[in-house]
C-alpha cells in the first residue's frame, strides 16, 4: 500500500514513516464499471485515491441534467474537499471501467493530520496545489465559453 501511495501527487515527498501512517489507515476498494463510488449530497466521510482505472465526475447543470466535469485517473484524487470542509458531497463519481482505490476515512484522516504537523503541512499543500490547477482551469474555461456565448 506504501509504495503505491508514494507514486501518487499526494504522498510524493513524505518519509517512509508517514507514508506507513497513511497506508495503515488506507482501505482497498475494488469497483465495476459503471460503478457509483458516491452521490451528489452524500456524507463526505471519506477520500480516495485512485490506483488503476478511470472515474468520472458528474454534476447536476442549471437544468438538473447530469453532465460529465471531469475524468480522473491512477494518481489522482477525489472527495478531499469534502473531508477538509466537513460538508458534503458536491458531485458524483462513477467509475469508467474496472477501478481500484484507496479509501480514506474522514475521521482517521483528521486525526492522523492532528498528531503529526508535518504530515498535515505536505497533506494540505498538495491539495491546496490541485486545487489551485483545477480553479485556473475552471476559469479559463469559464472564459472561454463566456465569449463564445457572446
Amino acid at each position: 500500500t506504501a509504495k503505491e501511495l508514494a507514486t501518487t501527487q499526494l504522498f510524493d515527498g513524505l518519509s517512509g514513516d508517514d507514508l506507513a501512517a497513511f497506508a495503515g489507515i488506507a482501505q482497498e476498494k475494488s469497483f465495476e464499471p459503471e460503478h457509483v463510488v458516491y452521490e451528489t449530497g452524500s456524507a463526505g466521510d471519506s477520500f480516495y485515491v485512485i490506483i488503476e482505472g478511470s472515474f468520472r465526475v458528474r454534476v447536476a447543470d442549471e437544468h438538473g441534467e447530469e453532465v460529465d466535469v471531469a475524468t480522473l485517473k491512477p494518481g489522482s484524487y477525489f472527495g478531499e474537499m469534502e473531508v477538509i470542509g466537513a460538508i458534503n458531497r458536491t458531485a458524483a463519481v462513477i467509475s469508467e471501467g474496472d477501478g481500484r482505490c484507496y479509501r480514506f476515512d474522514a475521521m482517521e484522516v483528521n486525526d492522523l493530520l492532528k498528531r503529526n504537523d508535518t504530515v498535515a503541512a505536505h497533506f494540505y499543500r498538495q491539495v491546496c496545489l490541485v486545487l489551485i490547477r483545477r480553479l485556473k482551469s475552471t476559469t479559463r474555461d469559464v472564459g472561454y465559453f463566456r465569449v463564445r456565448a457572446g
